[in-house]
């Protein structure tokens, strides 16, 4: 059943649209700490202590809510919904509403987070962890944010400490280790080997690659082991990563990114690399961001997508193949819901709860029955009515989390990330959960 959740003994500073739902800021009655109304979930996202007092009611009939995901996971008979679905370059993972984690695919930095290296063809529960929220994927691991705003991150990539394992050659984490010097997170976000997060005060700390400014304090190293302080940047409502650029969406609709800009996709007509927050110019009234490995998405209030970056295989949406400093708007599709992007694709959730895809399609990921690239939306066939889509600036795979039950998933398979058991490419959309 649809839950609404309310914060009692509370006052509202302000409403926004984040993503596909609305968000709502909170000063505690004690004046100490702000909570988010977490995107996608009915669940406080807390700072530094437990939320006061919560009631869940039915909301009105005639209330539409799309921040309610009714997609339930069953396993031995107990069902409970998917919140989340995260997908690394070969690995996914997908997060129940009773923060339950579970991932499959590829295993051999430890990034699903069992304490093996052994990869896993269908979804493996993660025991033994504390309750997580909110997750974020990198190329080969997993950070994760817990209940009172701390992240434990596993596998290799930005884990915010030195791996304690050897995978192979690598330093690694086969386990899920707390990052240190970090504490108040709401929400998370990660690239190919960096990760982002967004602070209880809206500010934003980044750590891991660095090569082409993508940590963005300014620097540009091999590599930043522990969480930097991002200056310039406030009120932040939203956060992404692609591969090696980040991104984030401020109170007034505007988004600003940083580090690698070869294909434009920090949104500056010159391909030199951005190591500090920078404008980017000609779009606005933004209510949600997306990532991919080289371009960058959004969603507007109007409902409409622009993109903008690398557009080698059509994946700006915009009916060309030319890469674009500047946002350009989509062939135009029905009310978007959600945007999310893979490493060279795009997909749109729209309301009338169908997928469309676009972009490069060598391994099936845009769903649609062949493996042609697409330089407009296209229709992902064989897919029911769905609650969430899954993205990862990395990946080649897609899951969806169906409506009222299960998750479906499609495109490269070679790793076992699609979860149904095999190594076959998806063409088109298979059902992995029930």
């Amino acid at each position: 059943m649809q839950k609404s959740v309310k914060i009692m003994c509370c006052i509202s500073v302000f409403t926004v649209s984040c993503r596909s739902i609305e968000v709502e800021w909170y000063t505690a009655c004690s004046d100490a700490d702000q909570y988010r109304f977490t995107r996608d979930i009915c669940e406080i996202a807390v700072a530094d202590q437990t939320p006061m007092d919560l009631v869940s009611e039915a909301p009105p009939a005639d209330t539409q809510e799309d921040n309610v995901l009714d997609t339930t996971v069953c396993t031995s008979g107990n069902c409970e919904p998917i919140v989340q679905i995260g997908h690394g370059w070969f690995h996914t993972c997908a997060l129940t509403a009773s923060h339950r984690l579970y991932c499959w695919g590829e295993n051999n930095f430890g990034q699903l987070g069992d304490g093996t290296t052994a990869s896993r063809t269908t979804p493996q529960l993660l025991t033994g962890t504390a309750e997580f929220v909110e997750i974020a994927t990198t190329s080969a691991g997993v950070c994760a944010r817990t209940m009172v705003g701390t992240v434990s991150c596993w596998g290799v990539g930005p884990l915010g400490m030195r791996g304690v394992s050897t995978c192979g050659s690598v330093m690694c984490n086969q386990r899920p280790v707390e990052v240190p010097n970090l504490t108040g997170v709401v929400m998370l976000a990660g690239g190919f080997g960096h990760m982002c997060a967004v602070l209880s005060n809206r500010s934003v700390m980044c750590w891991g690659d660095n090569d082409v400014g993508q940590v963005g304090d300014g620097t540009v190293s091999p590599t930043r082991e522990l969480p930097t302080t991002v200056p310039g940047v406030a009120n932040v409502r939203q956060m992404a990563c692609g591969a090696k650029h980040s991104c984030v969406l401020l109170d007034n609709g505007s988004v600003r990114c940083w580090g690698g800009n070869m294909a434009g996709q920090t949104g500056q007509a010159s391909s030199n690399l951005t190591a500090t927050p920078t404008l980017v110019p000609g779009i606005n009234f933004v209510e949600e961001l997306a990532l991919g490995y080289s371009h960058s998405c959004v969603r507007r209030n109007d409902r409409t997508v622009a993109c903008w970056g690398d557009n080698q295989y059509g994946q700006l949406g915009d009916n060309t193949t030319t890469s674009r400093s500047t946002p350009q708007m989509t062939v135009p599709l029905p009310a978007v819901r959600q945007v999310r992007a893979g490493a060279f694709h795009t997909c749109a959730l729209l309301d009338d709860n169908t997928v469309q895809c676009w972009g490069d399609n060598q391994f099936g990921q845009l769903g649609d029955s062949t493996q042609t690239p697409r330089m407009t939306p296209t229709v992902v066939t064989s897919l029911p009515a769905i609650s969430e889509l899954g993205g990862g600036g990395t990946s080649y795979t897609v899951c969806a989390a169906l409506n009222p039950t299960g998750l479906s998933c499609w495109g490269l398979n070679m790793n076992n990330q699609v979860g149904d058991g095999t190594n076959q490419n998806r063409l088109v959309p298979t059902q992995v959960l029930p």
